[in-house]
Formats: C-alpha cells, structure tokens, sequence
C-alpha cells in the first residue's frame, strides 16, 4: 500500500505554496468589505478637510493680494516709506522686539526650571505642581490683564493698598504705589505670566519622557545637579525647548489684549495693537499699512521656524527612549525647601493670587481698596445674566460662540484627523501642512486675513457673529487636529479595521 509522499520527496516543478503571502479567500473578502464600507466615510472626510483647507488658504491669499495689489494699485517704494518710517510704527517694531526678547527668554528660564523641579527632582509636588504652572491658560489673556490692574494699579491696587498699609506701621507714607502695572516691568511682568506655560508644556512632556541614564552617569561622576542640567539635560531636550521657542514667539508676537489694556496707559504700543488701529482707528482704514505689519510679523515667525527645523534635522541631541518612564530623580538636598518654597511662591502669584482679585472684584459694587464686606454679594452676577443690554448680549454671544464652535470645531477636526489618519496620499500631505498653519502664525494676522476676506463682498459677514465663528474655528483649528489625531494614533488598527456584522456573515457564505 502507497503512502503519502512526504514535502522532501516532492518534485522541484511543484513547490508548496507560500500561504504567508497569498490571502486566502475569506481574508479577500475581508478586505473587500472594509474597502466597500470605508468609501463613504474616507469621501465625507475628505470633503470636510478640504472646506478646511480652503476656510485657510483663501483669507491668507486675499490678504497677501490685496497687500501687493490694492484696488490695482501695485505696492510701491513710496508705500514702505510711508509705513515703515512712521514714528508710531518705529516705536511699535522696537516695543515688540524689547518685549520679545525680554519677556521671552524670562518666560523660556521659568517655564524651563519650573519643568526640571516638577519632572526630574524630589521637590515635585504631584497634580499640584502639573497644574499650576498652566493654569493662566484657563482665565483668557484679556480677564488675566484686567486681574492684573486690579492688583498692581498705582492707586486703587490692592496689593500696591496693602503694602503701603504694611509701611504705614513703620512711619512711611505714600499716596500711590510702590508697583505700576501701567509701565514697562509691568507689561512685561503680564507677558510672562501669559508666556510661561507654553514653556512649560513642551519642556515638561520632554523631561517626563527622558532617558535619565546620561544624567544619572553625570551624577555619579560628581557633576552638582545644575551642571548635570546645563550639560546633560538640556542638549537632550534640544527639540523640546526649540519648540518651546517658537511657541513662545508665536505668543509674543501675536498676543493684544496685554498690551492694549496695559501698554495704552503707559504708552507702549506694539505691533499687535498698531494693527489694530490702523484697521479701527484710522479714517481712512490703513489697510496696506496693517498688512504690511502683518507680513512682518509673518516674516519673524518663518524665520524662527526655519532655524527650529534646521537646527532639530541637523542637530546632535540625545533620543527619548523606552526607559524614560524610570522614577530616578534628582535629591536637592537642602535646596529641597527652598525650590519648593520658590516654585509655590511663584505659582500663587502668578495663578491664584490674580484670579482671585477678580472674583473679590466681581462681588463688590464696585471696584474700591475699601472693601466693605457687608456689602459683597452676587448682585453683579444676577445684572449680568438678566441684561438686556451690551452686557447681556456679549455674554450671550460668548456662551453661543464657545458652544457652536466648540462643537462644529471638533467634529470638523476629528474628520479631518481621520482622512490625515487613513490616506498617504501628497494631498493628505499638503492638507496636512495647510491645517498646521494657524499654529505657526500670529492670531491677529488671521484676525485681519478674515476681515478682509469674509467682512465685504461677496459673503458680507462683518458684524456678524458668523465671522467671529469662522475665524475662531480657524484659530483654533490646528490644536482641535492635533489632540483627534493623538486620539486616533492611541486606537488600534485591529478595531478600526475590524469587519462590520453584515460583512462577516457575507464573509461566512462566501467561505461557505
């Protein structure tokens, strides 16, 4: 009786099929399937993230033509005369770039050394210190500069009432002061608060995922811990603090709310708030003017960009690796309590101690260092929410703007994170380029780019809240994207690709 001939004894002209590679027929239906379902969903969000596209780039090219080409008449010699050595203009150049490189290096050592202490030493302070150094991120820049005013104004300031109280018991008298937020420490004292935690969130993440081996090896050869950080730590987190200075000078450039409650008193003007007037305040509007500025301060931020990119592609720095999340940190010792001291020191003035002047403010009748405590209460809160006035509908635009655009934004975001997410196709890479630039450019120059473009003919949105809801989504746009498509990066392929219950049983009675 013949047996069956073993793979060994085959002939050569019949190899055994490689069933690795070749997808049996259930797995093609499979596939097909997936295929079949997908197509609807891969179109709808291709649709949405090409409106998104355009919702960008058709404001950004009306403003560079009507920059160059207004009302057909070509941009001149005699134009960037006429702007760029105006006197308003000069001190407005020169106010942003001493804030710019006061405010910013001040923000990028606090932001860094606030990381170092929570991330890699044992004065951390757990939840606490992750959330303090971020928390002005929750009160809007235009509520942190009034908590500002109210704190630090020369008169009627209650820390300023405060200490001259305190010096009063020692025979020294004054009738204002000793601190003006209305000068040029204060302005810069408010643009660093602000500042301080887009520092500290690309640092932080940075060191909380580091390889500690180079630091701990440092350690052991004597090295004090600051050397260890000058020398070790910060080469490591090259890209961290690079990114960190650009967030930092996207900010810086493009923040208005600082210094047009806290510079206009002072007479500090920048180029945030020259844009503005010329736009609001000028009869005629200085609209080349505007856009001139603009295109400047776009210029700064690709510049920066630029020698960020070069300098992570071509630098040498140390890599993250798998065995960051170790627990080795840094014992300071004796300086233990004073860095915890410093740090806590540091985050109730700059976090809680402003927001807590406008929530005593909110409950007075009105704003006065004789604070009369009988007399708090909530009555500001009832006007407010029954007004039917200015008040009333600016609240009432707010609460419908936050939640129709936060609502719309993100839905708009997660498909447009999910087309990023399934197609490798040059235009899911050019979309993908086209939705970070809100990211790498200042607020009010997108804020003049849909004036321009959606204000007047032929979509006629000035004064409307529907313009106010396209740019926010606009402006925000890029962080909605990149916090759906870390969502999407966490979900597994094996369930995003898992076959639909109408497919498999398919699959069942084709493999039937």
């Amino acid at each position: 009786m013949s047996t069956p001939s073993s793979v060994a004894d085959r002939p050569a002209s019949s190899p055994e099929p490689d069933r690795s590679t070749r997808p049996s027929a259930p797995a093609r239906y499979v596939r097909w399937a997936q295929q079949i379902r997908h197509r609807p969903l891969h179109s709808v969000t291709a649709l949405v993230t090409l409106v998104l596209c355009a919702l960008l780039l058709y404001p950004l090219t009306i403003m560079v033509w009507r920059t160059f080409v207004l009302n057909g008449d070509v941009i001149g010699f005699s134009d960037l005369e006429r702007v760029f050595t105006d006197s308003r203009t000069r001190s407005a150049i020169i106010n942003t770039a001493i804030i710019l490189f006061t405010a910013g290096p001040l923000a990028l050592v606090i932001g860094g050394m606030l990381a170092w202490l929570n991330e890699r030493t044992d004065a951390r302070f757990g939840i606490i210190g992750e959330l303090l150094p971020i928390a002005s991120l929750l009160v809007p820049p235009i509520a942190g500069s009034i908590a500002w005013t109210f704190l630090l104004s020369p008169n009627s300031g209650f820390a300023n009432v405060l200490f001259r109280d305190g010096l009063g018991f020692f025979g020294i008298h004054m009738e204002s002061g000793p601190f003006d937020i209305f000068s040029w420490y204060g302005v810069i004292l408010a643009y660093t608060a602000y500042m301080v935690p887009y520092a500290y969130l690309p640092l932080a993440a940075s060191l909380r995922s580091l390889d500690p081996a180079l630091e701990e090896a440092a350690r052991m050869s004597g090295s004090s811990p600051l050397r260890t950080f000058v020398t070790v730590t910060l080469p490591a987190i090259k890209p961290a603090a690079l990114s960190a200075v650009f967030l930092v000078t996207v900010v810086c450039l493009g923040i208005y709310s600082v210094p047009s409650i806290l510079g206009t008193r002072s007479g500090i003007d920048v180029m945030s708030t020259r844009i503005v007037q010329s736009m609001k305040f000028s009869y005629p509007p200085d609209t080349r003017g505007a856009l001139l500025l603009g295109l400047v301060m776009l210029m700064v931020i690709g510049v920066v960009w630029i020698l960020q990119t070069r300098s992570v592609r071509n630098g040498n720095y140390a890599r993250i690796s798998s065995r960051g999340q170790s627990n080795s940190v840094v014992a300071l010792g004796r300086w233990r309590p004073v860095a915890r001291v410093g740090m806590l020191g540091y985050l109730l003035m700059m976090s809680l101690v402003p927001l807590t002047a406008i929530l005593f403010v909110s409950v007075q009748s009105y704003w006065t260092p004789d604070v009369k405590w009988g007399e708090l209460g909530l009555q500001n809160y009832r006007a407010l929410l029954s007004s039917s006035g200015p008040a009333g509908e600016a609240l009432r635009n707010s609460l419908w703007l936050g939640t129709v655009g936060s609502i719309v934004g993100v839905l708009a975001a997660v498909f447009a994170a999910l087309y990023l997410y399934r197609s490798r196709s040059w235009l899911a890479r050019a979309a993908d380029g086209v939705l970070k630039l809100p990211g790498n450019m200042s607020h009010i120059v997108l804020a003049v780019a849909f004036v321009l473009a959606f204000a007047g003919d032929p979509f006629r949105l000035g004064n409307t809240r529907w313009l106010l809801l396209v740019a926010f989504i606009a402006v925000y746009l890029y962080q909605a994207v990149l916090q759906a498509s870390d969502a999407l990066a966490r979900v597994g392929n094996d369930l995003t690709d898992a076959p639909s219950p109408p497919a498999t049983a398919r699959v069942a009675r084709c493999a039937g």
